[in-house]
């Protein structure tokens, strides 16, 4: 900000940032997709402390014309006619399940650790494909674990065994494996 005479102390707001779910609807793995979007580009920003706030763009689709990218951003569906166009009006969207989730999970916890484009937070090099947080919330570790090429993997994560449980991005348990 030196550069453009923005005076220190000056938050900095993303005031609009979403993902068009254009031709998506129809298409349920691009919809995943810009879900885990939304929920990566958050995790990012409380790595990073790069915004203070961060404002979704939109909270409702602006009409029901899945070819139009400003018709899709939205995270709830859109409602006039929509029962017209095969849509449930109001409807969440992935977009607004996996943010519903990502805020539940994560609501007062604090970030421990991180692993972002293959670089630790303390600058040691990892691989650039899995990417690990670490937060803490009272007595709870809360994990957040992602990889950018579509393939499942085992994931290694170092603590205790008690009261282990994995969650996909929309809330629903997934299997975990516990050793030890």
């Amino acid at each position: 900000f030196d550069a453009y005479g923005v005076p220190a102390g000056k938050e900095l707001w993303s005031t609009e940032f979403g993902y068009s779910a254009k031709d998506s609807e129809a298409d349920s793995a691009n919809a995943l997709q810009k879900a885990s979007w939304i929920v990566r580009t958050m995790l990012l920003n409380e790595i990073g402390k790069y915004h203070e706030k961060m404002y979704v763009y939109d909270i409702l689709n602006d009409g029901l014309n899945t070819a139009d990218g400003e018709h899709n951003f939205g995270m709830i569906n859109y409602c006039e006619n929509a029962a017209w166009n095969n849509v449930t009006a109001y409807a969440a969207k992935p977009q607004y399940l996996a943010m519903a989730q990502y805020n539940k999970m994560l609501a007062g916890a604090e970030l421990k650790s991180a692993n972002v484009d293959g670089i630790n937070v303390d600058g040691t090099n990892v691989d650039g494909t899995n990417y690990k947080t670490e937060f803490t919330r009272k007595e709870d570790t809360v994990f957040v674990l992602w990889n950018t090429d579509n393939n499942k993997e085992n994931v290694t994560v170092s603590g205790t065994a008690e009261n282990v449980k994995a969650y996909d991005y929309f809330g629903n348990e997934i299997e975990a494996t516990v050793d030890g």
